[in-house]
């Protein structure tokens, strides 16, 4: 009913399926929220939001474990964001990961526009063995930090509760290895297939003409979609070649093989007297002192 009545009600940006007012009037019946019921809204808008395109991420376990451990720069390149490929997406974690000592499972990725600042915000719901938990970015700062800052600001001001400053290189420190799984997926070298092979790429359903006007409707079923197969298998081929040259030894004066540690490279392209684009991309690990060969993984039907 709400994005039936999206005009009336104002707008909102299209990257966005629905803002939580919408989940926060339903869970409230109309009544303020009680803050031990705050969580439901998180819960609920990004459940009804993945609802609608079924997106399940599977990534290739040795480029998670490398993201999950790759260091950005604190200034965030906010327009990345908004590349997500689906409104809501769940990104699988793989075996033997927590979060605050808890086991993880996953978690829901997607976007949000407050209705009453107009601020974008990155929405992230853990899901974990003790329920569901979660994280919140105000993208309106370039940094990490001033983002965190502004959330505990309004943390306070709606609950008046606020964690000392002195927490903040911990709590950062629990939350960029999301940030940087989830900036891969927006990434412009992601690559992303259909495990079953029915579909070309993910995205949003696109509305269809109804007796009551346009309307979206779920995607039918869910997809799997496999993250970074390829460069999964680059990363144990480095690795592998770095055993093999350290293990080869040999007296000669060439650098001992070593491991560069993958990070974060953005730069803007496009026309000088145009509109610029910002493009981010990952530099995965990368063997210094041998040979690196990348295989092509080709699915056959």
């Amino acid at each position: 009913m709400f994005r039936q009545d999206k005009r009336e009600l104002g707008g909102w940006p299209d990257w966005c399926w629905c803002p939580l007012s919408a989940a926060y009037a339903i869970v409230g019946g109309g009544r303020q929220i009680p803050l031990e019921k705050v969580n439901d809204v998180s819960a609920l808008g990004a459940l009804s939001t993945w609802r609608i395109t079924q997106g399940i991420y599977r990534f290739d376990s040795d480029l998670f474990r490398s993201l999950w451990e790759t260091e950005f720069d604190e200034r965030l390149p906010i327009e990345v964001f908004y590349r997500l490929p689906e409104w809501c997406v769940y990104i699988e974690a793989p075996e033997g990961y927590d979060w605050a000592g808890v086991k993880l499972f996953g978690f829901f990725v997607h976007l949000e526009w407050d209705v009453n600042t107009g601020r974008t915000e990155l929405r992230l719901l853990l899901d974990t063995e003790k329920g569901f938990a979660p994280l919140i970015l105000h993208l309106s700062f370039p940094t990490i930090n001033e983002c965190l800052k502004s959330v505990w600001e309004e943390a306070e001001k709606n609950a008046g509760f606020k964690p000392p400053l002195e927490l903040l290189p911990q709590i950062r420190d629990t939350q960029t290895p999301f940030v940087s799984v989830v900036l891969y997926l927006c990434s412009q070298a992601a690559d992303i297939y259909d495990l079953r092979g029915k579909r070309e790429k993910p995205g949003n359903p696109l509305p269809k003409k109804t007796k009551r006007g346009m309307r979206v409707f779920p995607h039918p079923e869910k997809t799997t979609w496999l993250v970074g197969y390829r460069i999964g298998a680059a990363l144990r081929q480095v690795y592998q070649n770095r055993e093999d040259k350290e293990s080869a030894g040999g007296a000669h004066a060439s650098p001992r093989p070593h491991i560069r540690r993958a990070h974060w490279h953005s730069y803007w392209t496009g026309p000088k007297d145009g509109q610029l684009k910002i493009v981010l991309k990952w530099l995965p690990p990368t063997l210094v002192g041998g040979e690196q060969v990348i295989p092509t993984i080709h699915p056959v039907n």
